[in-house]
């Protein structure tokens, strides 16, 4: 009697046989042609089976293509945070070779728009749907238990680089991702909302909404990463340099499958950081200030034809400042910051100049379509009145010039910025001009300052190069049905197992051969933070909201209040009226309210109620998502530990226990969390025992032991006591039960001290908390971590 087979052999012929099977070319991109399924069952092999295998004869079929003969390959460049009026390419004043070249190679547009916000950009580009259809009505950091706003996007809503892949495409994403849930970015996952999750196969880059330039919190694919210690690495350039070499692989292993590049760095969103010598190049060229650098622009956007004849230059608001009103004193600060902007803008843009001359030289660019989105929305406003610590705005924290210059001024002064010390962001007014000739600015879904881009097409064998700017309304939804036309690819019904939603973009190729064609998309819903509008057919009806982008302070009260029934809506005529300056609300009250009614039945569509639901977190900070824990044992080897998962040490009420064992005159890190814009690290140097609030650079609360710790053995307890969320604090710390400092924190942070920073044990990896330490970072322990017990209280 034979025996059965066991249970190991079992499961190594499964994997043989089912590893085999999807491995094959002929296997792996079986695909419909309709579009119904993903993927489709297999194609029979030409073979004959015997019983014997002397008598049998095997064929493996011919690969089955699944795209058109000479379908391009794709390049999607996504800037972050940049407005209408910042290039030269399109009348502002930052050199942008780049963008200008591939402007003169393709065509230009002028009417194209975003949705004036990080995340729901990105989903919407990646899955052709509304942001608050697929989860992403907000930012990730900003998630909320209602349908449209969870930081999720479903799997029923695959996005391009999932259809295309299974398409035969080969797919890479690099650079900022910022679509996946807070509490899933760490090295345990779960990962299936990663890059690689969503259908690129290959990705480098950050998860979170930003980084440091030179101290990334790097992913390569699932594998967190640190990137080179050097004086010369910049993230961007590592983008570039990390994409030409993905180039390289796919020509040695994969040389007959196109591909599809998705490159989004995280320029220029903040921190703005960038080298002295790019900021050098823009000095003086901004004295004038915000209000005249409009009025510059809109000029020469009309003689350059970017705008339409006739189009009037929108009034600055009255709750934004004049640069006359900035004081003299203040205006080096003001002026360095926008300096900083511009080089760094100038030094992002040279980058993708780099990556299409690596096309080129690869024998790649002429069958490349780019498509080059110069913004995920308009220009920034969270520098609020300019700031060295971007966070200072999200935490809705007041803070006043003077806090601001005399932090700087210990850090070393305007020489500062644009460096790691700093999270700089320029004036909201710079944000402002740099949205020339619209109102608003990033986070407004109502005014073309936050959601008007630029975008250049080029596509040399397709293509013809022409000067006739594209006018069509447009939108990034619209991004996604494009490439599948281009790739006659009818958008499929089911993606593995997932029944899809309708594709709420519309392609815009017939754009490409005819700059006047009549605008095929009649109607676009547009809603973050409770600014929202509707455009159709040449309309627009819209309204502000309670958040004032260049003032969150403020808008907290106005949040708690508002009641999105009684906005005051407004009303444009587009085809007339290029810059929304006209408003007509009054005049036609009928035609508003038209447009009213049918935004409401959008809305619901689209997933987007209860309007506002992006400010909930502005006045119910405790409901940000976080982890379930209240206690934790970390050791050593802890790392990367995602601020939105790890124990609120800085916001929250918490005790800290460790058990080390040190040498005499012990050097390193115990524990940190954030980064330089912002965090707590504990740390021992030469023996002394030091603990710092780092209160987003603005304020730093330090306390050191008077006397080194001894050699040997030791319980370290940090007792963190905190009135309340952003309230002030207390701090005791004991060494072997006996307390050795007590430290005043007068205020605290409520919500994050970073976007990527993370918790780290023994070690401060990344940008580090104390600059005390950072030309020695990670400035590793040098003792022995036993134990540590982390309580919530």
């Amino acid at each position: 009697m034979s025996s059965l087979p066991s249970k190991r052999s079992l499961i190594f012929a499964f994997f043989v046989t089912a590893g085999c099977f999807l491995s094959h070319p002929a296997h792996s991109q079986n695909i419909p042609t309709d579009g119904s399924v993903l993927p489709f069952p297999p194609q029979p092999m030409d073979s004959i089976v015997k019983p014997r295998m002397q008598e049998s004869t095997m064929k493996w079929p011919p690969p089955i293509k699944h795209f058109p003969n000479g379908a391009p390959n794709v390049l999607i460049v996504l800037l972050d945070d940049v407005g209408f009026g910042v290039s030269e390419t399109f009348g502002g004043e930052v050199h942008t070779p780049t963008f200008t070249r591939l402007a003169s190679e393709g065509i230009k547009y002028n009417t194209f728009h975003t949705t004036s916000l990080c995340s729901p950009t990105r989903a919407a580009i990646l899955t052709g749907r509304n942001q608050t259809r697929v989860g992403s009505g907000t930012i990730s950091e900003r998630a909320v238990a209602f349908d449209g706003f969870t930081g999720i996007i479903p799997k029923e809503a695959a996005t391009m680089a999932e259809v295309l892949k299974q398409y035969g495409y080969m797919t890479s994403a690099f650079g900022k991702w910022h679509n996946t849930p807070t509490i899933e970015t760490s090295a345990v996952g779960p990962m299936d909302r990663w890059p690689t999750g969503y259908g690129f196969q290959h990705f480098y880059g950050f998860l979170a909404g930003e980084t440091s330039q030179y101290e990334p919190r790097l992913v390569r694919n699932i594998d967190l990463i640190e990137p080179p210690q050097t004086d010369t690495y910049h993230l961007t350039n590592d983008l570039v340099d990390q994409a030409l070499h993905w180039l390289d692989d796919r020509q040695s292993f994969s040389p007959d499958s196109p591909f599809l590049m998705y490159w989004a760095p995280g320029g220029v969103h903040g921190p703005h950081q960038v080298f002295p010598d790019w900021i050098a190049k823009y000095k003086g060229k901004f004295d004038e200030g915000w209000d005249v650098y409009r009025e510059r622009v809109h000029q020469r956007q009309l003689k350059m034809g970017i705008i339409p004849p006739g189009t009037k230059l929108t009034p600055r608001d009255k709750t934004l400042d004049s640069w006359e009103s900035i004081p003299e004193e203040q205006r080096a600060f003001q002026l360095r910051l926008m300096e900083t902007f511009a080089g760094y803008v100038e030094h992002t843009d040279t980058q993708v100049g780099r990556l299409v001359d690596g096309l080129e030289s690869r024998g790649l660019r002429e069958n490349t379509i780019v498509f080059y989105i110069w913004g995920d929305n308009g220009s920034s406003a969270e520098g609020q009145r300019g700031s060295i610590s971007e966070l200072l705005a999200q935490n809705n924290i007041p803070n006043t010039f003077e806090q601001q210059i005399t932090a700087l001024d210990k850090i070393g002064g305007l020489d500062a910025l644009g460096s790691s010390k700093v999270d700089n962001m320029y004036h909201a007014g710079w944000a402002w001009a740099g949205g020339t000739p619209f109102k608003g600015t990033k986070q407004l879904a109502s005014y073309f300052g936050g959601t008007r881009n630029p975008m250049v097409i080029s596509w040399p064998k397709r293509i013809k190069p022409s000067n006739e700017i594209r006018t069509q309304f447009h939108h990034v939804i619209d991004i996604a049905p494009t490439i599948y036309e281009i790739l006659e690819i009818t958008p499929p019904k089911v993606v593995n197992g997932h029944r899809q939603i309708s594709l709420d973009g519309i392609s815009l190729a017939y754009t490409f051969d005819q700059a006047d064609a009549p605008s095929q998309k009649k109607v676009q819903f547009f809603d973050n933070n409770g600014s929202r509008a509707i455009y159709k057919d040449g309309w627009m009806a819209c309204t502000f909201g309670p958040l004032i982008p260049w003032n969150t302070p403020l808008s907290v009260p106005r949040i708690a209040k508002w009641d999105s029934a009684t906005d005051v809506w407004e009303l444009y005529h587009l085809t007339e009226d290029f810059s929304q300056a006209n408003d007509l609300a009054v005049a036609m009250p009928k035609k508003l309210e038209e447009l009213k009614k049918e935004f409401m039945e959008l809305a619901g569509q689209n997933q987007d109620f209860p309007i506002g639901a992006g400010d909930w977190l502005r006045i119910h900070p405790q409901d940000r998502v976080g982890t379930p824990y209240t206690s934790w044992e970390f050791n050593q080897n802890t790392r990367r530990m995602p601020e939105y998962m790890a124990p609120g040490l800085g916001r929250q009420n918490n005790r800290v226990l460790m058990d080390i064992e040190v040498g005499d005159n012990a050097n390193g890190v115990l524990y940190a969390l954030g980064g330089a814009s912002g965090g707590i690290t504990v740390y021992l140097q030469d023996g002394y025992l030091n603990y710092l609030y780092n209160m987003l650079i603005i304020e730093q609360y330090k306390l050191t032991t008077d006397e080194p710790i001894a050699a040997g053995k030791h319980q370290i307890e940090v007792d963190t006591k905190i009135a309340g969320l952003g309230k002030a604090g207390t701090v005791v710390i004991k060494v072997d039960g006996k307390s050795v400092g007590t430290l005043k924190l007068k205020q605290t942070v409520p919500d994050a001290f970073t976007a990527s920073e993370t918790f780290d044990v023994g070690v401060d990896l990344g940008s580090t908390v104390s600059l005390s330490y950072a030309d020695l970072r990670p400035f590793e322990f040098q003792g022995k971590i036993h134990k540590m017990n982390v309580n919530l209280k």
